[in-house]
């Protein structure tokens, strides 16, 4: 993880005000630092309503108005999310993590788009 501070966004359900979103639990959140997306958060009964996507595009813009490229690590299952988004795997990692077992991830960058504009 890089150093500095984190920039944490949530988004409400549609027609639904902050509140009502917490209080039923239903919730989704990513955080940033410098050109790094760190965390994308969708409760597994929130997932497929565009919230995921709705927080890679806030990430992305904040990122982009300063860098060229973000880059994240993605699970295995959500690789096919961000492809969809124009990342490409840049390389395969692994941890060790209990038993011996290896968690296999891929660390994913995806470089700004000519569409996008930087904000002076």
């Amino acid at each position: 993880m890089r150093p500095g501070p984190q920039k944490r966004l949530r988004f409400p359900a549609p027609e639904r005000s902050n509140y009502e979103l917490h209080k039923s639990g239903q919730r989704a959140d990513g955080s940033c630092t410098e050109d790094h997306i760190n965390r994308v958060f969708v409760r597994p009964d929130c997932q497929g309503k565009g919230y995921g996507s709705g927080i890679l595009a806030q990430l992305e813009q904040e990122i982009f108005k300063t860098y060229n490229a973000v880059y994240l690590e993605s699970s295995l299952p959500a690789v096919g999310l961000y492809e969809k988004r124009g990342y490409q795997t840049v390389r395969h990692e692994g941890i060790e993590v209990e038993n011996g077992a290896v968690l296999v991830y891929e660390i994913m960058r995806k470089e700004i788009s000519e569409k996008v504009t930087r904000s002076e």
